[in-house]
């Protein structure tokens, strides 16, 4: 047999090892959701854990279990798991957005602006929004938020024909 073909048989023998598990993941995870739409939050985390023993590396149960960590006020722990969905994804930019908002509610200004920092060089949201955002409106003062504070427009003094003319350029 051709090497193409080993190949293929192979691809079909792991593909049917993964899709149950990921199978499996995704029906505990609809269980945890349900159970946190039932007010149940314990039930949800608890599901959400038995999902991440069939399917560890996966980042969306990793950060769905840190959004419960941070609503349920362990903000120290939610910042650590975010950050561990952050080096397993680094583009995972929801992921990023939430730890910034668990920083801001920490105190950590110079980490939430770090994390917005890399939203915005990420192109995930544009300075307006993040400017508006009420999770750090009241740090937007700090040094560290520099960057989000829009330069004052280059004021061009020109000369016409017929007077003086002051506007931005």
């Amino acid at each position: 047999m051709s090497t193409f073909v080993w190949s293929l048989l192979l691809i079909g023998c792991s593909t049917e090892v993964v899709v149950p598990a990921q199978r499996t993941a995704l029906d505990v995870w609809r269980e945890a959701m349900d159970a946190a739409d039932a007010g149940e939050p314990d039930i949800a985390a608890r599901r959400i854990e038995d999902a991440l023993r069939v399917q560890p590396e996966d980042v969306n149960l990793l950060a769905w279990r840190a959004e419960r960590t941070a609503q349920s006020g362990r903000l120290e722990a939610a910042e650590a798991q975010f950050g561990e969905v952050l080096s397993k994804q680094p583009m995972y930019d929801e992921a990023r957005y939430r730890r910034a908002v668990v920083r801001a509610r920490r105190g950590d200004v110079a980490g939430c602006a770090s994390d917005v920092q890399a939203l915005l060089t990420n192109r995930a949201v544009t300075r307006r929004a993040l400017r508006q955002e009420a999770s750090w409106s009241s740090l937007l003062e700090h040094p560290s938020f520099a960057f989000l504070v829009p330069a004052p427009p280059a004021l061009a003094v020109r000369y016409r024909e017929r007077g003086m003319y002051a506007g931005t350029d």
